[in-house]
């Protein structure tokens, strides 16, 4: 049967708990006041260049993992920087990588934190060989824009935002090993177009 579990507490004398006494419906109670502290674990952020869309079928973006800790990928934004030669709709996919793939162009990870360590996860664009894809997380779509005024050299158009963090929800996770990766798949040719890349990840050393 399932139910509550409570965890003591006791650091003797030299520690103490912040309280506040207040009254509710005529009864004294103590509240125990809390503070939130700011996230601690190591984050990076990415940026890619301008990444073509053509070929059917390409890895637009692979995420490779380290090799000890997990990543947790918490953020993915595709924008459109170059106008497609033909308005699209273009079908995309997240797939687990079982292998890297090779050939592409490897972006660095930055950390949004000076004192944390680089990571020694790696990104790379459209990899000329692809890594071996295993299960499928994610598929939908978006637009690839045409017309001149729409897509403006200098000003890149936000064509997918993928925020794990806002709906709660938990986000793709890359077990720890160098073979482990995530793949941003374009099933769709979108001729003449260019897109760039935001991520943002966290790397996980418990769990």
């Amino acid at each position: 049967m399932s139910g509550d579990s409570y965890t003591g507490f006791d650091e003797g004398a030299a520690k103490l708990w912040d309280q506040w006494s207040r009254a509710i419906s005529s009864n004294t109670v103590v509240q125990l006041r809390t503070v939130t502290a700011p996230p601690f674990a190591p984050t990076y952020s990415l940026s890619t260049l301008d990444t073509s869309t053509a070929t059917a079928d390409a890895h637009w973006l692979q995420i490779m993992a380290g090799p000890l800790n997990r990543l947790l990928v918490q953020r993915i934004r595709v924008y459109q920087t170059v106008a497609a030669t033909a308005a699209t709709l273009g079908k995309w996919s997240l797939f687990r990588l079982t292998t890297a793939g090779t050939g592409g162009t490897s972006v660095t990870f930055q950390p949004l934190d000076p004192i944390d360590a680089a990571t020694p996860a790696t990104a790379m664009t459209r990899p000329s060989a692809k890594g071996t894809e295993g299960t499928k997380l994610a598929t939908g779509s978006l637009v690839m824009l045409a017309a001149a005024g729409t897509v403006t050299a200098g000003v890149d158009l936000l064509l997918l935002d993928l925020d794990w963090r806002s709906d709660l929800s938990k986000a793709p996770t890359i077990a720890a090993g160098a073979s482990n990766g995530l793949a941003f798949k374009s099933e769709t040719d979108i001729a003449g177009g260019s897109v760039r890349f935001d991520v943002e990840t966290t790397e996980l050393f418990w769990g």
